[in-house]
This record gives C-alpha cells, structure tokens and sequence, in this order.
C-alpha cells in the first residue's frame, strides 16, 4: 500500500477544507492501492506509534519522485499514478509491536521526512513524495504529525 503526500490542494476544493493551510486526509481507505493525504508547505515533526497484538511489524519508505527534464533527472510533484520517470529512496522506517513492550510514541520524523528540509521548504525540500507501506501482521500504527517552525 501507498500514501501520497501533497502540498497541492484538490481542485475544486472539496466542502470543509481550508487549503492550503490544513493537514486533510483525502483518500483514508486506499481501497485502491494508494491513499492521500494533504500536507501544507512545512516543517513537521512526525511520530509514531505501534498497537494491537504483539508479534507484528510494518516498514515504511519515504519515496521522492523524479521526472527527466532535459534529460536530467529533476524531482517533481509525484503523479497521482505514481508514473513518474524515477523514485528515489530518502527514508526507511520500522516499527515492531513487541511482547512486554509498552506502546510509546516514537520520533520518527528523521526517517519519513526530515524536519531540516520539510515539504516545499525551499530547493531542497520534499515535493510531493508517497510512503511505500510493508505490513506484516501489525494490527495498527498510529501516526501524529505536527508542524513546527523551519529552521532558517
């Protein structure tokens, strides 16, 4: 499974949303392959959580995507098919649901998106990008994402 994050607001804008100001989930269900979610130009911090049954695991790859531009690959906003020309790997997260291990919130911003660059934070922040989820077994991952100042 994936989700896509954007800094583009949907066009029209649905009922209720304030864009580009307000983190939205748009598609929470994904039972396409591939949910959305909004997230405003940024700085974030991002933790998570692991819950339920314990024995189960989930890995999380923060994905950028590139498209050749004059034969150069250049990052771009990611196409909602994901056909983009190229991918590249910025982050790995895992998180194990283990036996006699007290569930806590964990920082996990340095893994899915580093707090230094953020989304649409100049030349070297992240454009759109998606999360490649691998889940196995694990019943729930509770994900908290709040926006910070960048630094300058």
């Amino acid at each position: 499974m994936r989700i896509l994050v954007s800094d583009n607001c949907p066009t029209p804008i649905p009922a209720g949303y304030d864009c580009p100001n307000d983190i939205q989930v748009l598609d929470r269900d994904a039972t396409d392959g591939t949910g959305k979610l909004l997230l405003p130009d940024g700085c974030y911090n991002i933790y998570a959580r692991a819950l339920g049954k314990p024995g189960g695991c989930m890995d999380i790859d923060t994905i950028i995507c590139f498209d050749l531009i004059n034969d150069v690959p250049t990052q771009v906003d990611c196409r909602t098919d994901l056909s983009n020309d190229q991918f590249v790997l910025v982050g790995h997260l895992d998180v194990d649901r283990i036996k006699g291990v007290k569930p806590s919130w964990q920082n996990a911003t340095a893994d899915l998106l580093p707090v230094e660059t953020g989304v649409g934070n100049g030349d070297s922040g992240y454009f759109d990008f998606f999360w490649q989820i691998f889940n196995q077994n694990l019943r729930l991952l509770q994900l908290r994402i709040d926006q910070v100042a960048c630094p300058e």
